[in-house]
């Protein structure tokens, strides 16, 4: 699926993305329960494993809400992330990165906060800068796996990345 914007152009290779998720899921070890990367626009998963198609549309959904509730009642929006308690010693992680939206579920039971923040959370942000290519390809030469989005000097993805790093965004 491609869609040209104008400009430059985002491009998400999905086979990228599945990589990327089983590098995820190798961090996270047996806490790793699933996780899904969508367009927010169409909340429909475009990359997952485990993944949870009904989960994805009600996370949209509470993102797009909890977002309008915040700013109707005088509070900043949302960042760029946030967590679900989910009990049970389940936890939620919901990014929002630029245009897309990822959620992951893990097992605090097998694995820690620890590891999410400082080990699977940055290697993450990482992988998904080099999953993203800025450039404008010929449109000829368009793999089916491609993801579009609007145009941007420098990714949503290694802006987070860039202020996660630096100590910017803390969970």
């Amino acid at each position: 699926m491609c869609h040209k914007r104008g400009g430059n152009i985002s491009f998400f290779n999905v086979k990228k993305l599945n990589h990327v998720i089983e590098e995820l899921k190798k961090d996270l070890g047996d806490g790793f329960i699933a996780t899904d990367i969508w367009a927010t626009a169409e909340a429909q998963p475009i990359a997952g494993l485990n993944s949870q198609p009904k989960a994805v549309a009600l996370f949209n959904e509470v993102t797009r809400m909890l977002d309008k509730t915040l700013k109707d009642s005088n509070y900043p929006g949302l960042g760029n992330y946030y967590l679900v308690d989910m009990g049970d010693k389940k936890l939620v992680v919901i990014l929002q990165i630029g245009e897309y939206q990822q959620f992951i579920l893990v097992n605090l039971r097998k694995t820690t906060m620890g590891i999410l923040i400082n080990v699977a959370l940055p290697n993450l942000l990482s992988r998904l800068a080099e999953a993203e290519d800025l450039a404008e390809p010929e449109m000829n030469n368009l793999a089916e796996t491609d993801i579009t989005t609007q145009p941007r000097k420098q990714s949503a993805i290694q802006t987070f990345l860039d202020k996660f790093t630096r100590g910017m965004y803390s969970f």
